[in-house]
């Protein structure tokens, strides 16, 4: 546990670096970047995990879910890489109806009126607010949707 502990701190690291460095030698703040904010709380983050491994603080193993559990997280991981894969191609707010959808489906709690329903609100709202009220372009896809 205390490797994989490092390794996702090297890795959150370097995530954080790379926003850090995007926004200090980049064209700015868009509606793709992270706020340098929240860049530098995530690179305090990754060395605060990075120190406590390297100081032999051991964390307590963690038990994977199993059954409908481990159905969620699996369909959840897999909704969530389509949601990367869609975004360039068919666009960021297609791509999120699409996933909210998709991944609202793991739980199996509400109805398809109610999920579609739910994420094409959440849609229209983060459409309003960004591109009427805003005035920043959300990332379009290669065949034009939003």
């Amino acid at each position: 546990m205390k490797r994989a502990n490092l390794i996702a701190g090297f890795v959150v690291l370097g995530i954080a670096c790379l926003c850090i460095g995007a926004m200090l030698h980049g064209n700015g703040p868009n509606v793709r970047s992270v706020p340098l904010w929240e860049a530098l709380f995530l690179a305090v983050v990754a060395l605060c995990l990075i120190a406590s491994n390297l100081r032999g603080h051991s964390i307590e193993k963690v038990k994977w879910p199993t059954g409908d559990g481990k159905r969620m997280v699996l369909h959840l991981i897999a909704t969530l890489v389509g949601y990367l894969l869609l975004a360039e191609v068919i666009g960021y707010i297609s791509s999120t109806f699409l996933f909210m959808v998709a991944a609202s489906i793991a739980w199996r709690r509400y109805s398809w009126r109610f999920l579609v329903i739910s994420a094409a609100i959440y849609c229209l709202i983060l459409f309003l607010v960004f591109d009427v009220f805003l005035k920043m372009t959300l990332p379009q896809g290669l065949i034009g949707l939003p």
